[in-house]
Parts: C-alpha cells; sequence; structure tokens
C-alpha cells in the first residue's frame, strides 16, 4: 500500500511540473493569463484570430456562451488565451506555434481560413476548432463535413452562395445599375474562387464587375479611389475577417461616395451601411464554443460533424437609404430580419 501510495505521489508531482511548465511557456510567449489559471489544473484553450479584439468582442462572447453551455466558465474551470493578428496574416503561424509549444489543450481558430490553416500546420495533435471555414473540405481542413478526420472541426459558412445573394440584393435596390465594385482581400484562401464566382453571376445579370484588392488600410484607401473614377452603381464588400475589423473606414468611405453598398455583416450596417446580408455569424462563434467543450468532456473532433449555417440574416438600414436617395422594394422589406430606421 505504501509502495502505490508512493507512485501516486510521483505521478501527482510530474503532473504539477507539466502544468507549471505550461504556464511559464503561455507567460514567455507573451500570453496574458488571468490569475487564476495558478490556482488550480484546468483546462487552457487557446483563442488564435487573424482579425483584433475590440471588432471581435461581440464573437469572442458568443465563444463564450458556447463554452457555458457545455460546462465551462472562463477563469472558473478554464482559461482562454487570445492572440490576436489585428489584420496580419503572416503573424499567424508564428502565433500557432507559441500555443502549440505552450501546451494548450484546445485551439479555437476564428477569423477565416488563415487561422485554421495556420494551426493545422502546427499541429496534428492538438484539437482544433474552427468558428467560420469558408471551404473547410477544399482547402483540406477536414476529409468531410459529415466525418471531419483527424484533429479538426468546427463551423462552416457559405460565402459563395452569400456573394451571389449580395449582388441580387444590388440588383433588386438598385435596378439601373450597370457597373459594380467589388472590394477583395487577395490574402484569403478563397478570393480567387468567390471572385471568378461573382464575376461570372455578374455577367449572366448583365453587370460589369471592377475589382479591387485591399490587404491594407491604405490599400482600402485607395481602392475606393479607384472606385470614384468609375462611375459604379453600387459595391460588392466581399467577406473577409480584416473588412470586418476595418468596418469603419469602408462604410465611411462607401458614405463619402454616395455608392450602394451590400456587406456580409451585421456589424457594417450598424455603422452606417446600408445593407448586409450572411450567415448569423455569432451562431458560429457559440457552436465553436460548444464544440470546444465537448472535446474537452473527451470527444474527438474526428467524430464532431462540421456545422453548417442554417440560418442567414438581411438588415437594412432606412436613414442610410434616405440618404442615398434610394427606397428599398417591397420584395426586399418582407424579407428583412432587422431594420434600422
Amino acid at each position: 500500500m505504501c509502495y502505490i501510495g508512493v507512485l501516486e505521489i510521483s505521478r501527482v508531482v510530474a503532473h504539477m511540473r507539466c502544468r507549471v511548465l505550461r504556464i511559464l511557456l503561455l507567460v514567455m510567449a507573451g500570453l496574458a493569463l488571468p490569475s487564476t489559471t495558478l490556482s488550480g489544473d484546468k483546462p487552457v484553450i487557446g483563442f488564435l484570430s487573424g482579425a483584433s479584439a475590440e471588432p471581435f468582442r461581440h464573437l469572442a462572447d458568443a465563444f463564450r456562451d458556447g463554452l457555458r453551455q457545455a460546462g465551462f466558465v472562463d477563469g472558473d474551470n478554464v482559461s482562454i488565451v487570445y492572440r490576436w493578428a489585428d489584420g496580419d496574416y503572416t503573424r499567424l503561424p508564428v502565433y500557432a506555434s507559441e500555443l502549440v509549444e505552450a501546451g494548450v489543450d484546445v485551439i479555437l481558430a476564428s477569423g477565416g481560413d488563415r487561422p485554421a490553416l495556420a494551426a493545422q500546420a502546427a499541429t496534428s495533435t492538438i484539437p482544433i476548432v474552427f468558428a467560420g471555414s469558408d471551404a473547410p473540405v477544399a482547402l483540406g481542413l477536414v476529409a468531410s463535413l459529415a466525418r471531419p478526420g483527424g484533429n479538426i472541426t468546427g463551423a462552416s459558412l457559405f460565402t459563395s452562395e452569400v456573394e451571389i445573394k449580395k449582388l441580387e440584393l444590388l440588383r433588386e435596390v438598385v435596378p439601373a445599375a450597370s457597373s459594380i465594385g467589388m472590394l477583395v482581400n487577395p490574402n484569403n484562401p478563397t478570393a480567387q474562387s468567390d471572385t471568378e464566382i461573382l464575376t461570372k453571376a455578374a455577367e449572366s445579370m448583365g453587370f460589369r464587375l471592377f475589382r479591387q484588392p485591399a490587404t491594407r488600410e491604405d490599400e482600402i484607401e485607395a481602392a475606393f479611389d479607384a472606385f470614384s473614377s468609375q462611375a459604379l452603381s453600387g459595391l460588392v464588400i466581399g467577406h473577409d475577417p480584416y473588412f470586418n475589423n476595418q468596418r469603419a473606414q469602408i462604410v465611411g468611405l462607401a458614405s463619402a461616395l454616395a455608392i450602394p453598398a451590400v456587406y456580409e455583416h451585421r456589424a457594417f450596417v450598424m455603422e452606417g451601411g446600408l445593407m448586409s446580408y450572411g450567415n448569423v455569424i455569432d451562431d458560429n462563434y457559440r457552436i465553436a464554443g460548444t464544440y470546444a467543450g465537448r472535446i474537452l468532456n473527451g470527444e474527438r473532433p474526428a467524430d464532431l460533424p462540421v456545422h453548417q449555417p442554417s440560418t442567414f440574416e438581411l438588415v437594412v438600414n432606412l436613414k442610410t437609404a434616405a440618404e442615398l436617395g434610394l427606397t428599398f422594394p417591397s420584395t426586399v422589406m418582407v424579407r428583412a430580419d432587422v431594420v434600422i430606421e
């Protein structure tokens, strides 16, 4: 009995040493940990994002809501450490490697496919949950939506379909439109395929599509300068976490040019944008939080099917429409989920 007790004590000591080493690695990597992490043996989630903290605050809140539904409360029985790339996707591989070296229990890949791809390149063993992949199968993140396989699962988006719907909305709101501008981030893994799909859709609708790339704040300014010289009838703002990061700038530039623009998320319309159509992204983060909790409770990512969105939201801003001299047709108003007056 005494010999068994010594073995158990040795295991406990060894485990404590591993936890202390992991915490030290996190601190050395510059990851701010809540002080409660030092007070017990709790799992750690690495929150890896290509965006910035403030614009994504509500999505981080939604992720924590999902965790709570699975029985985990940040600062209580789980700790979350955050790494924000602030739109600089070149930081993501470094941050992913830091989280892996620190030995986090789960990685949440937030803000498009780039964080998920960076995490995938960094580890094949630590579970990874993505909160909004545009093309998880095509990009090789999972084997299939129903059976992800490996160490990755999460919540997907239907971005190509959404881009076409955004173009159709512009045709309804501005029926005389002939030239449409598109803002796209070429660093987005699905940018090329989405542009090709939208170009074909625009041609079938009789539009000329004027595409402008942007990866930085100054490039967004330059893109809108180019838009101003094209006599455009409308704008499609392509889906990208960095654009969400820069939504105040983008909405302001569209307003200054007095060009009707359609966005992907409600947050743009809350900033004064004309209208948006897309996934309810908060739901994706709640699902991701629930999945992370289920994994911490012992389930395998390989057995958790990729969540596919079933809810899409149309948001319109009547005040902005009036400023642009537009009136939303009844066909749009009856479908609107949110109307801002």
